[in-house]
């Protein structure tokens, strides 16, 4: 979790967190400082790659990637089960949506109910 939020902190800051590293070697947290370390070498080294990768993409295809890394992000933050929540409620709109829109369309068509 914690190499995850690593990918949210500016390039001009590696060096910092390298630091950290180091720290955490010292401290005796090796396991959690080679995860790191490895992440930010890895984020280092193919950022401009995965920079150029994304801008080359097409807008759904991008929007689709964004919609996966925020739905990746809720179940980090808040857990598989609001997760998977947000989703069937987000699917479910989504079908309803036309059948909603019909129904808007044709509101003063038909028989009216006596009140």
């Amino acid at each position: 979790m914690f190499t995850t939020l690593l990918m949210f902190i500016p390039e001009e800051a590696y060096a910092l967190v390298l630091v950290f590293v180091g720290l955490l070697m010292i401290i005796g947290f090796r396991q959690l400082a080679l995860q790191v370390f490895g992440t930010v070498l890895l984020l280092a080294f193919f950022g401009p790659f995965i920079d150029a990768i994304i801008d080359a993409l097409p807008p759904w295809l991008f929007a689709l990637l964004m919609f996966c890394f925020v739905v990746s992000l809720v179940r980090l933050i808040f857990g598989r089960g609001v997760s998977d929540r947000l989703i069937s409620n987000l699917l479910y709109d989504l079908l309803m949506a036309p059948f909603r829109f019909m129904r808007w369309l044709f509101r003063g068509v038909g028989p009216r109910r006596l009140p």
